[in-house]
């Protein structure tokens, strides 16, 4: 399952990456829509619909007001070849399909199911990584999270306030994706400041979503501090991967840690980190071999910095995965295995 879940992300990245962005011709399509409500089990209304080009950005093509049940739109003209996506929005959630541009999927219903809302956290099971590189001009961080949404019936989670997840205030370089399930891609977030992190602006709809989140900090200090703070995570405990392994990890004031040797690929260092009360951690970061950053150039210009996961790249794809990977391996990891005292 896994697997295959991972295998159709790279499949529909590499499509988007392969259309082409110079000339674009168009088409005639006519989209057989159904809305279905995924907790009450029935057919269903929503409050907008909006069609969406994929072919070089994200272009809206159409919108209708108050969508329900099962229709057939009137013909739309849509760029030859591009994946469209369908969004459909209800109660401030929106709710993604993505379709390609063959013919076997054209021509099929499309059924968008939508869900009622809680606003329950504890619905709300979720792992997180951390993997933190030491490049030649700072301190690079690549925070990873699966979240499941286990509610019962399925409603997707949208707290009254903004769910926020933490970024140290000296940050550059802020980017976020969220994949959430159904929508065959990952959605490129805005994060904004709220009261204490930034804010995901989204609900977590029913099962698993993926939230990845990367920034740097440039500081050339041999030893640097840092500040990490659990904000929306529903446990004390983190893992972070050290890399380059030769780094060391220093934990200051409250919260405890447990070192365990090897779990991560090139020989990264994992430690398990216990939080206090309170939440929040510092740590410093002393010495270690920068990795230095492997530049490299795609077909249409762009610079991929260590296998950017943001990026839209073979080699990003490839990392992404097997991060993803990694990460429901390690879930699991301190049930099977009695890590190392620090």
């Amino acid at each position: 399952m896994i697997k295959k879940y991972l295998t159709g992300v790279i499949i529909f990245q590499l499509l988007c990456f392969l259309i082409p962005t110079t000339e674009v011709r168009s088409e005639q399509w006519s989209p057989k829509i159904k809305i279905k409500n995924g907790s009450t089990g029935k057919i269903s209304g929503a409050d907008h619909l909006k069609l969406i080009s994929l072919a070089g950005g994200m272009t809206t093509i159409k919108e209708i007001p108050n969508p329900s049940g099962e229709f057939q739109m009137d013909a739309v003209e849509v760029p030859e070849g591009s994946p469209i996506l369908i969004q459909v929005i209800y109660k401030n959630a929106n709710y993604n399909k993505m379709v390609p541009p063959a013919p076997e999927f054209r021509n099929q219903p499309v059924e968008i199911v939508i869900y009622e809302t809680t606003s329950d956290p504890k619905v709300l099971d979720i792992k997180s990584i951390v993997q933190i590189t030491r490049e030649e001009r700072g301190i690079r961080f690549l925070k990873l999270y699966l979240i499941y949404n286990n509610s019962e019936p399925p409603r997707t989670y949208s707290p009254p306030e903004p769910i926020e997840f933490y970024i140290q205030d000296d940050a550059v370089s802020i980017e976020a994706r969220l994949n959430q399930p159904g929508s065959g891609m990952g959605i490129p977030l805005n994060p904004q400041k709220g009261k204490v992190g930034y804010q995901i602006g989204r609900p977590i709809l029913p099962g698993q979503s993926d939230l990845m989140i990367s920034y740097f900090l440039e500081n050339t200090n041999e030893e640097i501090g840092i500040i990490d703070h659990l904000l929306f995570e529903d446990k004390i405990e983190n893992l972070i991967l050290i890399n380059p392994p030769d780094m060391e990890f220093l934990l200051e004031g409250g919260g405890s840690f447990e070192k365990i040797k090897e779990v991560g690929p090139d020989g990264m260092l994992g430690y398990k980190i216990k939080y206090p009360a309170s939440r929040k951690i510092s740590f410093r970061l002393k010495g270690g071999e920068p990795i230095r950053e492997r530049i490299t150039e795609t077909p249409t210009g762009r610079k991929i910095v260590n296998g950017n996961i943001f990026q839209t790249s073979i080699s990003s794809l490839v990392g992404y995965g097997a991060v993803l990977a990694l990460l429901f391996s390690l879930s699991f990891l301190f049930v099977y295995r009695k890590p190392s005292k620090a």
